[in-house]
């Protein structure tokens, strides 16, 4: 479990009115075969368990887990092929999405 997962269900505990939104990733409505994504998975079912006003934002490949490598090694690792065309989403195009739910 994230720890930060923890922390989130507490605040959310004392202050049961707020509208939560939820960064999770494709994959997390997986109980099982996702390797480190599992741990969204706990996380979202951790935080559905403390309020019901709650909205998981599942994005596709997020650019920007992909910058230290390319930074590091000029290069993206995937377990994708390279000829396999993949839409990515850019942090900027996230959080103006995540906005239109507060």
């Amino acid at each position: 479990m994230l720890p930060s997962t923890d922390v989130a269900a507490a605040a959310i505990r004392r202050n049961p009115e707020v509208r939560v939104v939820n960064l999770s990733s494709v994959g997390a409505e997986l109980q099982e075969g996702t390797g480190p994504i599992k741990g969204l998975h706990d996380a979202e079912a951790k935080l559905n368990a403390v309020t019901s006003n709650i909205t998981h934002f599942r994005a596709n490949y997020n650019v920007l887990t992909t910058l230290p490598t390319i930074a590091m090694h000029g290069a993206i690792y995937s377990t994708i092929p390279g000829s396999v065309s993949l839409a990515q989403v850019a942090t900027r195009d996230i959080a103006a999405v995540l906005q239109s739910f507060c």
